[in-house]
């Protein structure tokens, strides 16, 4: 079965003005997809089905990828409606229910990522989707369980050994690899300033012998920025050759801790640096990137576990579906996909979150930016 692993990010809406017939909501209502204990609705599908269909138009992508996504939208979304009711059916199964203080702090953490800061604003934005605040709270419910499922039941089942660890670390010693660093500070002569080219090195000169003598560069510096001549002192802190212009690196290349550049033309003008210290090249410890090591590894073996996962899962499950006909073959086998083939087209608050995401705790989509303009 091609693999989604996808939960959704918001509960989409179905978008009318005028309540439809009763024979209309009669087969809005139709089961399409039972898992255990949990349902999808045609009017579900629908709903998913107008969002998706929505991402694929707004990306720029070439006309033949974009027709191909369209083909396997029905499909796509019937998928998603099964992979997230296999996991809601294990939360339940589990009766694992976020608490409401960890609800809450779900939402008010989204509100700040979005820079919603009042109730107002927040009403507005759920306003301006066609969404409620219980929709959203459900939605942020969800995104909770399951990260609870995925720490629970997939990531125990990842086991990484010290020597894992460390021998990853000797064969990818280079990434581990701290180039020299300089702390640095100086000033520019300003190329803006009053003065003509000759003046401005005479100054810059002048500049670097007093400091080189020992008077405090933030001395030297006032006299000079005070004119409008040099800028202020600037302290550029820590920083690697490769932050720096090739000019300016290759000028403070060599110096001491103490030790002044001669003038150097640069962006502004004419630049004096000053290194203040400096740390020589270095191999990270062990035990300093163990930690991160392993946060990688564990990244890389969890696709794997998760499709192990839900295999077992959809074994074990009682699957009742009645696809509309355009999806009729969703649970054909077909070559595994690691996320929403629309997650690498499409940037922002469009892209459906995957299970790994949200196992990993990332952050649900804005919620004035979820659904479709005008009445979609």
């Amino acid at each position: 079965m091609k693999r989604l692993l996808l939960l959704p990010l918001l509960l989409p809406l179905l978008a009318t003005l005028l309540a439809p017939p009763a024979g209309a909501v009669e087969e809005l209502n139709r089961v399409v997809l039972r898992v255990n204990d949990q349902i999808a609705t045609l009017h579900d599908y629908r709903s998913r089905l107008e969002q998706r269909v929505y991402q694929i138009q707004r990306a720029e992508i070439e006309q033949a990828r974009r027709q191909q996504l369209l083909t396997d939208a029905p499909r796509d979304v019937m998928q998603e409606l099964l992979e997230e009711l296999l996991i809601v059916s294990r939360a339940r199964q589990l009766a694992l229910e976020p608490t409401e203080q960890e609800l809450a702090g779900s939402v008010e953490q989204a509100k700040q990522s979005f820079g919603i800061e009042t109730d107002e604003q927040f009403r507005e934005a759920l306003a301006r989707s066609g969404m409620t605040e219980a929709t959203f709270r459900e939605q942020m419910k969800r995104n909770i369980v399951t990260r609870l499922i995925m720490g629970r039941e997939v990531q125990p089942r990842i086991e990484i050994t010290d020597e894992e660890l460390r021998s990853y670390f000797r064969d990818h010693s280079d990434r581990f690899e701290v180039p020299e660093r300089l702390r640095l500070q100086g000033v520019v002569v300003l190329g803006s300033s009053s003065l003509d080219g000759q003046a401005r090195a005479r100054l810059a000169t002048e500049i670097r012998a007093r400091v080189s003598a020992g008077e405090p560069f933030e001395e030297v510096a006032a006299d000079t920025s005070t004119q409008e001549l040099t800028t202020d002192l600037i302290a550029l802190g820590w920083v690697t050759a490769e932050d720096l212009d090739p000019s300016l690196a290759a000028a403070v290349e060599g110096l001491e801790v103490g030790g002044v550049t001669e003038p150097t033309a640069g962006r502004g003008g004419l630049h004096v640096l000053e290194v203040i210290d400096r740390e020589d090249a270095r191999t990270l410890p062990f035990e300093e990137v163990a930690s991160d090591i392993d946060a990688e590894i564990r990244s890389t073996r969890f696709q794997d576990e998760l499709d192990a996962y839900m295999d077992e899962r959809l074994e074990a499950a009682y699957i009742v579906s009645e696809p509309p006909a355009e999806a009729a073959d969703f649970l054909v086998e077909a070559p595994r996909k690691d996320e929403d083939p629309l997650s690498t087209l499409i940037g922002g608050p469009f892209v459906r979150q995957s299970a790994a995401a949200a196992a990993a705790g990332a952050e649900p989509s804005d919620p004035a930016e979820t659904a479709p303009d005008g009445d979609g």
